[in-house]
């Protein structure tokens, strides 16, 4: 016999939306930040404020830039990718309204697995 609340999470609402914890958007979002400004303008980083990370953004920044722009480069082409599947998901989930899965599409361009996994721990796919 099926538990009851795996059976009432399989029927979402078409335009089922929620957003990840607050820290974790600060801290996804901030990254991303401090990896682009390094990657393009170095100079508008605040390295005092840095503390523990000061050492290895000076290391990556200038002596090998070319690591920063790898590293930038490829979480950004991750994100992207984990936002097109995003929208993949939301659909075998049963979310068919376009501004609700513009959103997830948005949300997990920005702040990537961590809105990943809330699909897929909120969302089981449709039966047929």
């Amino acid at each position: 016999m099926p538990d009851r609340d795996d059976d009432r999470s399989r029927y979402v609402s078409p335009s089922f939306f929620v957003t990840p914890a607050p820290f974790t958007c600060l801290l996804v979002g901030g990254g991303m930040l401090l990896c682009h400004l390094a990657c393009y303008s170095p100079h508008l980083v605040p390295e005092n404020y840095l503390f523990v990370l000061k050492p290895f953004y000076n290391y990556v920044v200038h002596t090998k830039p070319i690591l920063i722009q790898i590293i930038y480069h490829g979480a950004l082409m991750v994100h992207i990718a984990e936002a097109l599947y995003s929208v993949r998901s939301t659909l075998q989930c049963g979310v068919t309204d376009g501004v609700a899965r513009f959103k997830w599409f948005m949300q997990t361009l920005l702040f990537g697995v961590f809105s990943l996994t809330l699909i897929k721990g909120n969302l089981k796919p449709k039966t047929t």
